[in-house]
């Protein structure tokens, strides 16, 4: 079944576009577009229509991610069109809550950092009235986090695994080719199905 998903901030022009821009890049690479959509939106509407930040889009390029999304608003509809709405910050939280049709929604609403694996975050900070370092740490968070909630739709067998290797990649970027073969071979031989197999490819592709 396709999974639906939708990244939420107050004004949809950093956080929740860049883990769009993140969640999208890992998945196309995996071969994975016909299993989920990914999508983002705002709190607030006063940023409707703009791409994202010009900083926030700039840090992301040096990464290979291409940040195109448009900003929206959260609608009505998107509690019952999406399976997962992530907010990056207890604001974002109490503010979807407030949102939702009804508390039956609530189950969906998730904070970004619950998927964290790497960095000890409790939420993912606003970088727009900060400089190049804030941009920096929140891609870093962001990757940490979708690594994660990638790893959590994984089948539960082949998680732990499959954190140790995300653990590892995020790391170590500038890992030696022969690590990088050794860990493909491990991951080739673990018996896992295709799904997983792509998902852990998927990160040999941004050490490369």
């Amino acid at each position: 079944m396709m999974k639906k998903i939708l990244f939420v901030c107050l004004g949809n022009i950093c956080r929740s576009s860049t883990a769009e821009g993140v969640m999208l890049h890992l998945i196309k690479e995996a071969g994975l577009e016909k299993e989920f959509v990914i999508d983002s939106a705002g709190i607030l509407s006063y940023h409707q229509g703009e791409l994202p930040d010009s900083r926030m889009r700039a840090h992301a390029a040096r990464r290979g991610y291409q940040l195109i999304h448009r900003s929206r608003p959260v609608r009505t509809e998107d509690f019952y069109n999406f399976d997962l709405i992530i907010g990056m910050d207890d604001r974002n939280i109490d503010d979807l809550k407030e949102k939702a049709p009804s508390m039956e929604e609530w189950k969906k609403i998730h904070r970004m950092t619950e998927y964290c694996t790497r960095i000890p975050a409790d939420h993912v900070p606003d970088p727009y009235y900060g400089g190049a370092e804030g941009f920096e740490y929140v891609l870093d968070v962001l990757e940490d986090a979708c690594a994660g909630l990638l790893t959590s739709l994984a089948q539960p067998g082949v998680v732990s695994n499959l954190q140790l290797f995300f653990e590892y990649c995020f790391n170590r970027r500038n890992v030696l080719e022969s690590n990088r073969a050794f860990f493909e071979v491990t991951f080739c031989n673990l018996g896992v199905n295709d799904f997983v197999d792509q998902v852990a490819y998927t990160f040999f592709g941004i050490l490369r």
